[in-house]
């Protein structure tokens, strides 16, 4: 992550939990799929690595909690990843999307009442 100062990768983190929530259940399949599958599909990789977390978290950016919500967020839609889940079928269907979206629902409360 050379060049990227922490405001910008919070930046990018807020962008992230903006791509991914139960408000996509409401969505039609083609805004779900560029969401998920290509904004959010890049951003969970990077801006929700451990790595990066713990730069946002030393500057107080983000808490532990956020940290740990983040962390479990990237690890579960990894898990999913070349599996009959990796569908607009699945994102629509899913208890592990549920949980997904439910992750990223908190993170962004808990974001906008910081």
């Amino acid at each position: 992550m050379k060049g990227i100062n922490e405001e910008q990768l919070y930046i990018y983190f807020l962008e992230t939990i903006d791509s991914c929530g139960g408000f996509l259940l409401e969505c039609n399949d083609e805004k779900i799929g560029y969401l998920i599958f290509e904004v959010f599909d890049i951003n969970v990789r990077t801006f929700f690595y451990s790595d990066t977390l713990t730069k946002l978290l030393s500057k107080r950016m983000i808490s532990q909690d956020i940290y740990h919500k983040a962390i479990a967020t990237r690890d579960l839609y990894l898990s999913i990843e070349d599996t009959s889940l990796w569908s607009i079928s699945g994102v629509r269907e899913s208890t592990i999307w549920k949980e997904i979206f439910d992750l990223c629902d908190d993170i962004r409360t808990q974001v906008n009442a910081h």
